[in-house]
């Protein structure tokens, strides 16, 4: 007898982090839709987990979790002696089907399934043509908590929450492949309804009018969990009708880090602890009333401290002295302890560093060094990394809307998230996490070219624009980035141009490069960079291309043709002038930027493909009250050279 085949999928480790992660709905060769299931099933008891552990402090201190792990491999074993000696081997992550109605490809009848149903290939019992295939509706319900569920395809054909019809449905459509031309019949009374416009934005057609003087609740059903799972939950959110493979139907909340070494958030933060008792406190002000060094401060604390302080690294505790003496707030000492500070106090270093496998900062030029060849673009450094790593952690995910930066409310979010990823959170103290080893170039522009630029035109069009796209999606209610200036538009919109650029040079897919926008206040100094890296965990990330392309000869000739290309896109004059208006792009916070000319693909973005701007790069048409950044600086050359 030959046994029916299994419905599977194989994805990619890295895939189980984003975007296929635990809720979401993929679909396998069959065509069939499946889910994976909550992380309290991918290890069992048999498993051995340290196998799939990593180590990264900073984000495990920021997630408050144990651990991260790997998602598991699937490996077969060859033969009966490595299935004796072998561990962690046919490990598979568990799909679940969703959604659960299917209609028959030949008589349209529609029919419930299980939720764990193995057979690749279902039959329909309605008509039994051996020839017929059963296929998922196309429609389900979400909303913003993160719940899904079925459409409730009883209760809205016949116009009721409490319908007592249960005649067998049928799914018809007229031959066209939207749900204009679909409807929903009951054989049985013969009622009929029509699937239109249920998916249009903020409709409330499903919760407003599935039956007149009701409304139709979310049923708070957590289908990745398993059809066994505890009582759903209550939910006050609207559900929402929409296409099971829609963009809109799952956004994984993914935090990345680049390993930094020896710096340790958790060991800074108990260094500061120490600082902050009476007796060294005492101490460190005595010291520097006494103009005393910072190396000077830690060498007498560690003498006068052996007991509190002597195991921690010398990095460490200078680290925290900065924080600690600086004239900041409780709030802005715990920002300046966040993963991009850190991280640009690395990837900023004017010499040489290497960790061998980790981490490895070649510079390549340096404005200081008498080197003036990048001086037209504003550059004052530039460093290639020849070896990085990038680790990415799944710690939600949300639907309908893009989910809220984890800075809003980091403590509430996290708990949301664990609840989403984990049938029985307080049972697991752990993340899934993948790490990815690649190449990058870290360009960083010069601060007092910046602030010169962003001071002589405060007052013009282009800015107050700005400002006005942000102040009013504040005022309808969308929580947008805090520290969006004209410096950030500016470096962000130039990072996606360099990537476009990076790809017809460089040969690499656009989504296989991501970008890490670095701009802010760094203690004592301000971040003004961006880090373009590769993002794909196979060998496209380690043959050398990217760092190739950090040459001083060939960043040079990169940014002559982004600037170039910011000059025209082929939807000009319309680009521009909407931009410029009333604002384009999701939530209209972009000025004239759009999918012909700035944007890249959301994998590679940092920000959704928001805040950008090409007339900060290079202007469309003079303007009286302003100049783009890279004009602004010829200009200060030319004056220079001329005597000026």
């Amino acid at each position: 007898m030959i046994r029916p085949k299994e419905a599977e999928i194989p994805l990619r480790r890295s895939e189980l982090i984003s975007p296929n992660g635990v809720g979401a709905i993929t679909t396998n060769s069959d065509g069939i839709n499946m889910m994976p299931g909550a992380l309290d099933f991918w290890f069992h008891d048999e498993i051995q987990v340290e196998e799939y552990q990593i180590k990264e402090e900073r984000l495990k201190n920021i997630f408050k979790v144990k651990e991260f792990r790997i998602p598991p491999d699937y490996r077969v074993p060859f033969n009966n002696r490595q299935r004796e000696q072998e561990s962690n081997l046919n490990i598979q992550i568990p799909m679940l089907r969703f959604p659960n109605y299917y209609y028959c490809s030949h008589c349209r009848v529609m029919s419930k399934q299980k939720d764990f149903s193995k057979d690749s290939r279902l039959l329909c019992i309605a008509c039994n043509n051996k020839f017929a295939r059963l296929i998922q509706v196309p429609l389900i319900v979400a909303c913003e908590n993160g719940h899904l569920d079925d459409f409730p395809w009883e209760q809205w054909v016949h116009e009721d929450l409490n319908s007592v019809c249960k005649g067998p449905l049928k799914f018809l459509s007229t031959g066209g492949a939207t749900l204009s031309s679909m409807q929903v019949v009951c054989t049985a009374c013969n009622s009929k309804r029509k699937l239109e416009h249920l998916t249009t934005r903020d409709s409330k057609k499903l919760y407003e009018n599935l039956e007149k003087g009701k409304k139709y609740k979310c049923t708070g059903r957590k289908p990745w969990f398993g059809s066994n799972s505890p009582n759903d939950e209550g939910c006050e959110c609207i559900p929402q009708p929409i296409l099971k493979n829609a963009t809109n139907a799952y956004y994984p909340q993914v935090l990345n880090a680049i390993y930094i070494p020896l710096v340790d958030q958790y060991e800074v933060t108990k260094i500061i602890e120490h600082y902050s008792e009476q007796s060294i406190e005492r101490k460190i002000i005595k010291y520097t009333e006494k103009s005393y060094t910072k190396e000077e401060i830690i060498e007498e604390l560690l003498f006068d401290f052996p007991d509190k302080l002597k195991g921690y690294d010398t990095v460490l505790l200078e680290k925290a002295l900065d924080i600690y003496s600086s004239p900041h707030t409780e709030e802005d000492n715990k920002e300046a302890l966040n993963l991009k500070l850190v991280e640009y106090d690395y990837l900023a270093k004017e010499e040489p560093f290497d960790t061998s496998d980790k981490l490895k900062i070649v510079p390549s030029y340096n404005s200081k060094n008498g080197d003036n060849q990048l001086n037209k673009f504003g550059i004052s450094q530039v460093n290639l990394i020849p070896k990085l790593i990038e680790t990415r952690v799944l710690y939600g995910f949300s639907r309908i809307k893009e989910p809220p930066a984890l800075s809003i409310n980091p403590d509430k979010i996290l708990i949301q998230g664990k609840h989403k990823l984990f049938r029985h959170p307080e049972k697991h103290s752990w993340l899934p996490a993948y790490q990815v080893y690649g190449e990058g170039i870290f360009i960083e522009f010069d601060n007092e070219l910046l602030s010169t630029w962003e001071d002589k035109f405060f007052g013009s069009k282009r800015f107050s624009k700005l400002s006005e796209r942000l102040r009013n999606a504040n005022n309808s209610g969308i929580k947008v980035k805090e520290d969006v200036t004209p410096r950030y538009v500016l470096l962000h919109t130039l990072s996606h141009l360099f990537i476009q650029e990076i790809v017809l040079s460089c040969g690499y897919s656009s989504s296989s490069l991501k970008e890490r926008i670095y701009v802010g206040l760094n203690q004592d100094k301000y971040m003004n960079g961006f880090l373009i890296y590769t993002a794909t965990g196979d060998s496209e990330g380690t043959m050398g291309g990217l760092v190739r392309l950090g040459q001083t000869v060939s960043i040079a000739e990169i940014l002559n043709k982004a600037i170039e290309s910011a000059r025209w896109c082929s939807s000009d004059p319309i680009c521009n002038e909407i931009g410029m208006e009333k604002g384009q792009g999701r939530d209209y916070v972009n000025g004239a930027s759009c999918h012909n000319c700035t944007y890249v693909s959301e994998i590679s973005c940092e920000e959704f493909n928001m805040y950008l701007d090409r007339g900060l790069i290079a202007s469309y048409e003079k303007q009286e009250d302003f100049m783009s950044f890279f004009e602004f600086i010829n200009l200060k050359e030319s004056m220079v050279l001329k005597g000026i």
